[in-house]
């Protein structure tokens, strides 16, 4: 789960909290040591929640009652007072304690599946629905906040863009559902060329995609970059249609700077877009490289 803290991770610990301020409860009041020992009991199963913990709990509450009367000598003469104290602690608490525990499962559950809802709409958000990988958004999301770490560390920062070549003739030719196709399979090209857990790639929009490098210089953008164009080309996808060859393939542009201070990514964004226009008139399925840029002084 994305939410660590969940409250089924904190009912140990609540258990414990109760159980120690019990003990210093009874302790002050004097209560003899056997009773504060299956008192304490009581309340770490009550609170652990669960018709297991709470039937133990409901044993415990009996023993109690038997304890506590018989050693303060109550059950040896009869009293009605004395009774219903013994009917209220050997049946009234079980039941109480069985309800607490019920209601604290119910309410574990209820958490989980919040917390599954949240998981569910999380990925939406940062996810395209067609391809699995990230979207546009989390793409602008990602850039930015590695932008500012490249400015801080005045390391590299490189971004790959990827556009499929003549897409809209391919769906054309074969229809949409398998465009669809195609565009999954490239996605998962992407995926396989990326190593590094800090690396994002994502759908940049329509049949194009894009990839940020943090911490990568212009050589290795590169090599990654040529093994998605390669990748792709691997894949052997039929595509007849096609003005470069019989099989679906990509366009690449990169670029590579390292961000002076109060630089714009878009940059950089302007430099991996114009080296992939490149790469489109000299022919396609090729990779360009954008220029690189260094700090200003």
């Amino acid at each position: 789960m994305s939410d660590k803290h969940s409250i089924k991770k904190y009912v140990p610990i609540t258990s414990f909290i109760s159980t120690v301020i019990t003990i210093i409860v009874l302790y002050l009041t004097k209560i003899p040591n056997p009773n504060i020992i299956l008192i304490t009991l009581i309340v770490y199963f009550t609170f652990l929640g669960g018709y297991i913990s709470g039937a133990i709990s409901c044993l415990l509450t009996i023993t109690y009652s038997l304890v506590f009367f018989s050693s303060s000598g109550h059950l040896l003469r009869y009293s009605p007072d004395n009774w219903k104290r013994v009917l209220i602690s050997c049946i009234f608490m079980p039941i109480m304690i069985l309800i607490v525990g019920s209601l604290k499962n119910d309410l574990i559950k209820k958490t989980r599946d919040l917390e599954l809802i949240n998981e569910t709409l999380s990925f939406s958000s940062n996810h395209d629905f067609l391809t699995g990988i990230h979207n546009r958004r989390y793409f602008d999301e990602a850039i930015t906040k590695e932008w500012f770490r490249a400015i801080r560390e005045q390391k590299p920062i490189s971004i790959i863009m990827v556009d499929i070549d003549y897409f809209k003739k391919f769906n054309d030719t074969y229809g949409h559902n398998t465009g669809d196709y195609c565009l999954k399979e490239v996605a998962k090209a992407l995926i396989k060329e990326i190593k590094r857990a800090g690396d994002v790639s994502a759908r940049f929009g329509g049949e194009e995609f894009a990839v940020i490098l943090p911490n990568t210089n212009l050589e290795g953008a590169r090599n990654i970059a040529e093994n998605i164009r390669k990748s792709v080309e691997d894949l052997k996808i039929r595509f007849e249609s096609s003005l470069v060859c019989d099989y679906l393939t990509v366009s690449v542009g990169l670029a590579t700077m390292v961000p002076a201070k109060n630089s714009s990514y878009f940059e950089l964004l302007n430099n991996a877009d114009a080296a992939l226009y490149i790469a489109k008139e000299n022919g396609r399925n090729r990779v360009e490289m954008g220029s690189t840029m260094v700090p200003r002084l």
